[in-house]
């Protein structure tokens, strides 16, 4: 087996971080390279020509995925045509959308027991969750980055995959 990189695209911070200490730590048996890239703030240009150029080096070991939120977009097929308007080198086949926002993917993964231990107010949907009302679901006194470290060193990918269809999918198609 050949050189396999991964690039990861991913809307901005709290993305990356889900992404490097969740994901990439799954994955380094499958790839001697993950790089997480994020995009949002980024020029459209300069990323458009990423993709470009990933795509052309796909056949020599290099892959990636692009990681969208949903947001209050409620069609898969829609969504991922908006991204492939504004992005028009991104592979549709490549396209990985979260329900709603990043934040449910991190709330997908705590059991009922981590979520009293975390003192996280009332089990959400983390299907519909925004990061509004997740953000004020964080206990009192405690930072969002504090709060998402301590669900990280508690995240059960198993748990995740079952209550998030679309952290799920993902998994799935990575192997996970």
């Amino acid at each position: 087996m050949g050189y396999k990189k991964l690039v990861v695209f991913v809307e901005g911070h709290y993305d990356k971080y889900f992404f490097s200490k969740i994901i990439q730590p799954s994955l380094t048996g499958l790839y001697n390279e993950i790089k997480i890239k994020e995009y949002a703030n980024d020029d459209l240009s300069k990323v458009d020509n990423f993709l470009k150029s990933l795509n052309q080096m796909k056949h020599s070991g290099f892959d990636y995925i692009f990681i969208a939120d949903m947001d209050h977009c409620c069609d898969y097929t829609l969504k991922k045509q908006k991204l492939k308007n504004k992005f028009k080198n991104v592979d549709v086949g490549s396209i990985y959308l979260v329900l709603k926002e990043i934040e449910g993917w991190y709330l997908s993964g705590l059991d009922d027991k981590n979520m009293q231990k975390l003192k996280f107010k009332p089990r959400q949907d983390c299907n519909n969750i925004i990061k509004e009302s997740f953000d004020s679901s964080i206990p009192n006194g405690v930072t969002k980055n504090d709060f998402l470290s301590e669900v990280i060193k508690v995240f059960k990918i198993n748990v995740a995959k079952k209550q998030s269809p679309s952290f799920g999918y993902l998994c799935e198609n990575l192997g996970l």
